[in-house]
Formats: structure tokens, C-alpha cells, sequence
């Protein structure tokens, strides 16, 4: 895989074998794990047929480690964030759309914003006036 995926509370490592592993819960309540694919504009999604939530609602995100909820509320409540550390061990938030298909995906260190998938200038204001 190369990179690494870390809870920005914890520090613990989310990355599973080919894929990046969520608690999540549907706007329904229900909860579930999310496998996400850990390449960056890749938006594969993997759950159990049971946890069902439809395209546009938003997912949240947490922990499986610590459980925190993993929102960045002060950029979007919208946003989810982790941590990944690339090959040249260089650290990066992440920042990804909770809502169920929206493909929007920020990779941000320092000033620098690398934007991926479709819905990726959705969210770009937000990270004009906020800094990580």
C-alpha cells in the first residue's frame, strides 16, 4: 500500500491490508464498518449488505480504535479527517466527503491542497480561511 493512515485522536493505525476501516453510522443510526480503498480518489466502498444508507446522506465517520468521531467540523460538518503518512514518511490530513457519493478528497500539508474527484471544488472555500 505505501502510505499510512492514522487516527488524528489517537494515532492509530486504520489502514487493513488493501483498504482504510471506519465505524460508521447511517442517518438512521445504524452502525457498521466502512472498508475505503487507501488510494486517493479511488472511491470504492466495502460493508456488510446489511448497513444500508442511500447515496447523498451523510455518513459519520469515527474511530475503530479510540471511537471519536472523526468530522472536521472546523472546516465542514461534511468533512472527515485522518492522517496519512506517505513513503517518504511526510505527514498529510486527509480530508474526504461523508456524504455517500460525493467524491470529494483533499490531501493538505502546510498551504499546499492536492483536490480529487469530481465533487472536489464543493468544498475548496472552506479551506481558505481555516488552517490545519
Amino acid at each position: 500500500m505505501g502510505n499510512k493512515y492514522l487516527c488524528p485522536k489517537c494515532r492509530g493505525r486504520l489502514d487493513v491490508h488493501e483498504y482504510v476501516a471506519f465505524t460508521a453510522q447511517a442517518k438512521d443510526g445504524d452502525r457498521g464498518l466502512l472498508l475505503l480503498s487507501p488510494h486517493l480518489g479511488n472511491y470504492d466502498v466495502w460493508h456488510n449488505d446489511n448497513f444500508r444508507y442511500q447515496q447523498g446522506d451523510l455518513v459519520k465517520y469515527f474511530c475503530p480504535i479510540c471511537h471519536k468521531n472523526l468530522t472536521a467540523i472546523e472546516f465542514h460538518e461534511h468533512l472527515v479527517r485522518i492522517h496519512m503518512v506517505d513513503g517518504d514518511n511526510i505527514e498529510h490530513n486527509v480530508l474526504f466527503s461523508g456524504v455517500a457519493g460525493e467524491e470529494a478528497t483533499y490531501k493538505v500539508r502546510d498551504d499546499e491542497i492536492e483536490p480529487y474527484g469530481q465533487h472536489s471544488n464543493q468544498y475548496m472555500q472552506y479551506f481558505i480561511s481555516a488552517r490545519m
